[in-house]
């Protein structure tokens, strides 16, 4: 009900009946209020909306700003290493313009988009191909 995502290993239940708010051990412990990089200005405090909307997963908010951030935002790695690429990745808090293409899908940025770049190569890959890249490679056990 936090992250939005499946649920495996320990996990915490509503104890409501007829409530299937569920949250993983991670969600459960995570900090109320957290300084981010990509909102320097102000602090971000967690919000939970557990109606079960579209959307209703966690998200740190600046309320000064009404800004938001979800929880899987907050917590990518500022630096990836480029798969496709010799160069480390540092996340960009913004969008590189008008006709930047993503080094692994091609596609455009939208406006404001989060971005994985390398400044050296003027190189840039969405944050869902470049995490998706990442998750997909399988270390070889020997």
């Amino acid at each position: 009900s936090g992250c939005e995502l499946g649920l495996s290993g320990a996990a915490y239940k509503c104890t409501k009946p007829e409530c299937e708010f569920i949250l993983h051990e991670l969600c459960f412990a995570l900090p109320s209020e957290i300084h981010h990089p990509s909102h320097p200005k102000h602090p971000l405090e967690f919000a939970c909306d557990g109606c079960g909307d579209i959307g209703s997963g966690f998200i740190y908010r600046c309320s000064r700003c009404q800004f938001d951030l979800h929880i899987h935002c907050a917590a990518l790695p500022e630096i990836m290493a480029g798969k496709n690429h010799g160069h480390r990745l540092r996340l960009q808090f913004g969008s590189k313009g008008k006709g930047f293409r993503c080094g692994v899908c091609e596609g455009g940025f939208g406006n404001g988009r989060w971005v994985y770049y390398c400044g050296d190569c003027d190189f840039g890959v969405h944050v869902d191909c470049c995490v998706a890249e990442d998750e997909g490679e399988e270390e070889e056990i020997e």
